[in-house]
C-alpha cells in the first residue's frame, strides 16, 4: 500500500471535522440536559428566542441554542489564546528585530566614527606630504638655479684677466711701474711672462689672473713685454 493512499484527502478531512463538531455538539447538549433538566426549565423564558418554555420542542430548541453558544464561547476562547500566543510570538520577534536594528545602528555609528577619524588622519597625512613635496620642489629648484648659475653665468661674469685696483707698492720704482728698463721687482719667481692678447697686459706665471691658453703669449723678459706694447698687471706687479 502506498503512502499517498494512507494520507487523508480534503474530503475526508472535512468529514472528520464535521464528525468532531457533531460529537462536541451532542456532548454539550448532554451536559446542558444534565445540568438544567426539562422539569427545571418549564415555565422559564428562553434567552435566545424570548419565548416561555412549555413543551419538549421548546426545551430542545433551548438546549440546541445553549450548546451552540457554549461551543462558540469555547472556540472564541481558544482563538483568543492562539491569538495571544501569536501576538506574544510577534512581540518577541519585533523585540528581537528592534534589538538587531539597534545593534546595526550602533555598528554603523561606530563605523562612521572610525571612517571620520580615518579621513582626518588621511587629510593630515596628505597635508604633511604636500608640504614636504613643496619644500623638496623649492630646494630642487634652488639647487638647479644655483647649478645653472655656476655653469652658465659665473664663468662669463668674472673674467680671469680683470685687473683689480692698483695698490701702492713702495718697493717698485716709478720707472719700473711704467714699464721702462729691465729691472725686475723683488719676489720674482719665473724667467718668463705671460701676456694677454686681448687686454695687452702681461702677468707673472704664478698670477691668478692668467688668460686662457689660446689667448696667451709668452715673453722671455719684462723688457720684451714692454717693448711689445704690453703693460704690467696690477695684481701680480710683474
Amino acid at each position: 500500500m502506498s503512502t499517498a493512499s494512507l494520507m487523508p484527502t480534503t474530503e475526508s478531512k472535512t468529514a472528520l471535522q464535521t464528525n468532531m463538531q457533531k460529537s462536541r455538539y451532542r456532548t454539550e447538549i448532554l451536559k446542558i440536559q444534565s445540568e438544567y433538566p426539562y422539569c427545571a426549565a418549564v415555565g422559564k423564558k428562553s434567552p435566545y428566542n424570548g419565548r416561555i418554555i412549555r413543551t419538549q420542542n421548546d426545551y430542545d430548541l433551548y438546549c440546541h441554542c445553549y450548546a451552540l453558544f457554549r461551543m462558540y464561547e469555547k472556540d472564541m476562547s481558544a482563538a483568543g489564546k492562539e491569538l495571544s500566543a501569536e501576538q506574544k510570538k510577534n512581540s518577541d520577534l519585533f523585540r528581537m528585530y528592534q534589538n538587531r536594528m539597534a545593534e546595526a545602528d550602533r555598528r554603523l555609528f561606530a563605523a562612521s566614527v572610525d571612517l571620520a577619524s580615518e579621513r582626518k588622519k588621511n587629510s593630515e597625512l596628505f597635508c604633511a606630504v604636500r608640504k614636504r613635496l613643496f619644500f623638496m620642489r623649492a630646494a630642487i629648484f634652488a639647487l638647479c638655479a644655483a647649478l645653472a648659475f655656476f655653469i652658465f653665468v659665473h664663468p662669463f661674469s668674472s673674467p680671469r684677466d680683470a685687473s683689480p685696483p692698483v695698490s701702492q707698492t713702495p718697493s717698485v720704482s716709478s720707472s719700473s711701474s711704467r714699464g721702462t728698463g729691465s729691472e725686475r721687482p723683488d719676489g720674482y719667481v719665473s724667467d718668463e711672462y705671460i701676456g694677454n692678447k686681448n687686454s695687452h697686459k702681461f702677468h707673472r706665471s704664478s698670477c691668478s689672473y692668467l688668460p686662457d691658453y689660446d689667448n696667451q703669449i709668452v715673453f722671455e723678459s719684462r723688457s720684451d713685454a714692454i717693448s711689445a706694447g704690453y703693460s704690467p698687471c696690477g695684481r701680480c706687479h710683474p
